[in-house]
């Protein structure tokens, strides 16, 4: 086979290039985010944060800014509310200017929109679950803080009729007064039931109730005597008339019936003589003449003294009426409540009208926890919810790390303590073992030593271990025959022990003790 080169292929022409689309230009964002939303500084803003908004969560849902300054503005009312109630109370309570009052009901006015601003404020992310238990105390809070504000401003709409109810009261209460004054006290000084005008007996110095009694006395007096006279003159005249008709001749029961002054007239005239005498009749006839007269000048007496005294009772019955409140005198609150209590007793239409002003006070009062309750759980109250989840978790993880670095504290600080317990406890048991180990020392150094002067004794004469062994006790030698033997010294072996119960060595057994 020849090597013949492959046919060549016809070359198909490429088709042309064609450009690639440019690559998609990304738009920047928008200079303005969709969510949360740029912040606003104006009015609303304030009123908002006066009730507890926080406006970097109302910037999420930027559509519930309406309704929350107007939640603020409806606070504010009441607030206002409460400062024009407390300027009408003080301006009746005191009388003063009203404008030297102001200050005093913007304070107040200041104090009920800071207790309606905590009211709405403490609900924020309150939802259906705890609505209840929150807004039941708040509402019975706000009706009590409605009702002391209420009041002041009824009594200022119904303030005409109230005024004539108080006037019409006080002129039927003085008259009142005044009767009851009289009848406690008569102007003759008669006597009156202590016990139900205690409190209305006047004060009079000068009674006639003394002339009195005298006069009641006298004339008792004379009109006893009036009647023993009386009955002494009829006896005397039947006796004087017993006479003259026998001294006449006349006929009848005892009569003589004999003309002229004999024994018969003559005893009839002694009899009657000496019953004059004896009953003393012409002397009490002069006493009740006297009597007479002292009844005429006591009673002139008495009712001069009743005259007086009926005047100073006048006058001071006029003084008690006038120390009390004039009818057209200054009215004070506490007297135009009770005026408005009577005008709702005597007139059902007041009563009710009264009542529908104050509760539509009252509901002005509750209107912000009302809006707030009728509004339902807002978007806002659901992100103020969730941050509050997310902060106690974030609390809980926070006290969970502060209490692992505190227990790695302790935990630190026990190994610590347990390990310093036990260096020190090592350091006692060295120093123990090292004073122990030179004690022994020390008692091996004093054995040697004794076990030395025992072995030189035993190879030197008595006589001249004597001068050494004094020397080595440091005493003088004791008197006595050659060769006696010394008492032992302190630390001088003593039987079988020594000081520290260390058996002897025997001697020439070695340098050093077993040990």
């Amino acid at each position: 086979m020849t090597n013949e080169p492959p046919p060549e292929l016809p070359l198909t022409p490429e088709p042309p290039l064609t450009p690639e689309p440019p690559p998609p230009v990304l738009q920047p964002p928008p200079a303005v985010p969709f969510r949360p939303v740029p912040p606003v500084r104006d009015l609303g803003r304030w009123l908002r944060r006066r009730i507890g908004v926080r406006e970097e969560i109302l910037d999420w849902v930027p559509e519930e800014r309406a309704r929350y300054s107007r939640l603020g503005a409806i606070v504010l009312n009441t607030g206002c509310l409460a400062a024009l109630s407390m300027l009408l109370f003080l301006t009746k309570a005191l009388g003063a200017p009203w404008i030297l009052l102001v200050p005093v009901a913007a304070f107040w006015g200041w104090v009920i929109f800071s207790f309606d601003a905590w009211l709405v404020s403490s609900t924020h992310g309150a939802l259906h679950a705890s609505k209840l238990g929150i807004y039941l105390p708040r509402a019975l809070l706000a009706i009590l803080v409605g009702c002391v504000i209420a009041e002041p401003l009824l009594l200022r709409i119904f303030e005409s009729e109230i005024h004539r109810e108080v006037r019409d009261a006080r002129a039927a209460e003085l008259l009142t007064y005044e009767s009851r004054l009289q009848a406690c006290n008569p102007k003759d000084g008669s006597k009156v039931d202590a016990k139900k005008c205690r409190e209305y007996r006047l004060t009079i110095v000068n009674s006639p109730e003394g002339d009195r009694e005298k006069l009641q006395k006298t004339v008792g007096n004379r009109d006893a005597l009036q009647a023993r006279v009386k009955d002494l003159s009829a006896q005397l005249v039947k006796k004087e008339d017993i006479a003259r008709r026998e001294c006449n001749g006349g006929r009848g029961s005892g009569l003589s019936g004999r003309f002229g002054v004999g024994p018969s007239c003559r005893q009839n005239r002694r009899e009657a003589d000496r019953f004059r005498t004896d009953s003393r009749i012409d002397e009490q006839q002069r006493q009740l003449s006297a009597l007479n007269q002292e009844v005429d000048r006591l009673s002139q007496a008495s009712g001069q003294a009743i005259d007086e005294y009926g005047a100073e009772i006048t006058r001071q019955i006029r003084a008690r009426v006038a120390a009390k409140p004039a009818i057209t005198g200054r009215i004070g609150v506490l007297e135009e409540i009770d005026g408005l209590d009577r005008l709702s007793g005597k007139n059902l239409v007041v009563g009710a009208a009264q009542w529908l002003v104050r509760l539509l006070l009252v509901a002005l009062e509750l209107l912000p926890i009302l809006t707030k309750l009728m509004g339902g759980t807002t978007t806002y109250d659901r992100l103020v919810s969730s941050r509050l989840a997310v902060d106690r978790e974030l609390h809980d993880a926070e006290l969970d790390l502060l209490k692992a670095r505190e227990a790695r504290k302790k935990h630190v600080g026990l190994k610590k303590v347990q390990q310093r317990t036990r260096n020190e406890l090592q350091d006692l048991d060295r120093v123990d073992e090292a004073t122990a180990t030179a004690e022994d020392e020390e008692l091996n150094r004093r054995i040697d030593e004794l076990a030395k002067r025992r072995r030189r004794e035993a190879t030197e004469p008595d006589g001249a271990t004597e001068p050494a062994r004094t020397a080595e006790s440091g005493r003088p030698a004791p008197d006595g025959p050659a060769g006696s033997t010394v008492s032992p010294g302190p630390g001088v072996i003593l039987g079988d022990r020594v000081n520290g119960f260390v058996p002897v060595r025997p001697a020439g057994s070695g340098d050093r003790p077993d040990q």
